[in-house]
């Protein structure tokens, strides 16, 4: 951080539907692209490991499995960059199905945020797959790795304790009582929001604005 400013990027890779490894490979060449141009926080979109728009192959137990797996491939490959990701994935948690962000640097996994607001209306039927996210964190195992998972978390550099990063998704932002209201409250000075959505007409436009 310099004076007070960090290089983030938000990046979009081409995903296909439900093909984990290539979709891994296409996150590991963006994420070696954004450490090129010095970049320290790099947030994915929603579900980018399997893609948004799986349906109901999100209640497979194969694509999850596949899932983890790629979470691993992307974390083995990016432990030497330096950089804070922000990836999304569905995650299995006692029996219930989340949307989650997991935060990671370095090969390690910090966090993992489910979503906690959950859209099923108009052309979104998240309900239909997805659990609302706890907001007390717990601890889970994720690709091999011991970490916490739960809405209410802020991760804190030990180098730059100035930088407090949080969490929240996509929907998580347009509700009155938003994650991220809380999260600024008890200190976070970046919250991220990684957000993904399916296709209708004149749609692009508005998501690329």
């Amino acid at each position: 951080m310099k004076d007070g400013f960090i290089r983030v990027a938000a990046a979009t890779p081409k995903l296909k539907i439900a093909d984990c490894g290539y979709n891994a490979d296409q996150i590991v060449e963006q994420i070696k692209a954004a450490a090129d141009k010095q970049v320290k926080v790099c947030v994915f979109p929603e579900l980018c490991i399997t893609g948004y728009t799986c349906g109901d192959l999100f209640l497979q137990e194969l694509l999850l499995t596949e899932s983890e797996k790629a979470l691993a491939h992307i974390l083995e490959e990016t432990k030497d960059v330096d950089m804070v990701l922000v990836l999304g994935m569905p995650l299995m948690v006692c029996n219930s199905l989340y949307n989650v962000a997991v935060f990671a640097k370095s090969g390690q996994i910090c966090m993992v945020i489910p979503k906690r607001n959950i859209p099923n209306y108009q052309e979104f039927y998240e309900a239909r797959h997805f659990s609302q996210g706890l907001e007390e964190p717990v601890a889970i195992t994720l690709a091999g790795r011991k970490t916490m998972f739960g809405t209410r978390q802020i991760m804190v550099c030990d180098n730059i304790p100035e930088l407090r990063i949080a969490g929240e998704i996509c929907e998580d932002l347009w509700v009155p009582d938003s994650p991220a209201m809380h999260h600024a409250m008890a200190g976070a000075t970046l919250i991220c929001n990684p957000s993904a959505s399916d296709e209708l007409a004149t749609k692009a436009a508005y998501r690329r604005n």
